[in-house]
């Protein structure tokens, strides 16, 4: 899912229900599976609980078109056997996968211009989907893919927060505020701000620098015991800069988006 298509789509050859051996599978997440439309090979449906379907295609409508948000078409259905059609989403194909992807494959060999290109990109997504009063709420390398053109989009809305509404989803440890990191039993809905998604923005930076996942094997509650305690990760080798960037998002430090990109020297 993300960019403009390599190739030409249309959707309007979708109006009947999709045959199951129509489509390839491509990806399965928490929530939802994606598959490839044998047909419109440009595209993917993702198909999901009627919940999150429904808040996810809320919050693309109230998104729109943006080159750094998934490229958004419509519904469709996938016939079930011996039951009602699965409506189902449709996107554009992103062939490169999720920024997770090459930060695994090459650790550590993240050029500096391409840190530089990446952050103001995902940046400038932020401030735009900030703009139109959603939250994301699980943002992170796993909801970031990478186009052919190697720029990147940020996607996966289904439990994002839109005009104030409850997060239906919330992020892993690594990607969520330490004040945020309830018992799995607490009450109410989980109700992220902007500077939540900035906080994870900051995780997301602190990867690329580093060129390697933060915490691949860490528990809630040893993130929640760092954090309170005011014992941050060790960023002595990491330039001033994107230190003080990393630090200032951890701690909150920013209202916007926008203020951490002209804090980087990215506006």
């Amino acid at each position: 899912m993300g960019t403009e298509p390599a190739e030409a789509t249309n959707s309007d050859d979708l109006s009947e229900p999709i045959k199951r051996s129509a489509l390839q599978f491509l990806q399965k997440g928490c929530i939802a599976i994606v598959y490839r439309i044998k047909s419109q090979p440009a595209l993917v449906i993702k198909i999901q609980d009627a919940t999150y379907h429904q808040n996810e295609k809320r919050v693309y409508e109230k998104l729109g078109r943006h080159p750094r948000i998934s490229a958004f078409y419509g519904e469709a259905a996938v016939q079930q056997i011996g039951d009602l059609p699965s409506p189902g989403l449709l996107f554009g194909l992103v062939p490169n996968g999720t920024l997770r992807e090459p930060l695994r494959a090459r650790p550590g060999n993240l050029l500096p211009s391409v840190q530089g290109k990446w952050s103001a990109q995902l940046l400038d997504g932020l401030s735009y989907i900030h703009s139109r009063s959603v939250i994301h709420g699980d943002f992170g390398v796993h909801n970031v893919l990478v186009g052919l053109d190697w720029g990147l989009v940020i996607t996966d809305f289904a439990g994002s927060r839109l005009d104030g509404s409850p997060c239906l989803t919330g992020p892993s440890p690594a990607y969520r505020r330490p004040t945020l990191l309830l018992p799995p039993d607490a009450p109410g809905p989980w109700e992220p701000t902007e500077r939540d998604d900035i906080y994870a923005f900051g995780t997301v930076l602190y990867e690329m620098i580093q060129g390697a996942l933060l915490y691949r094997a860490i528990t809630r509650d040893s993130v929640l015991t760092s954090f309170t305690a005011g014992l941050y990760l060790d960023l002595s080798g990491m330039l001033a800069l994107p230190r003080s960037i990393v630090l200032g998002c951890w701690k909150c430090q920013y209202s916007s988006a926008r203020k951490v990109a002209g804090a980087l020297g990215l506006s």
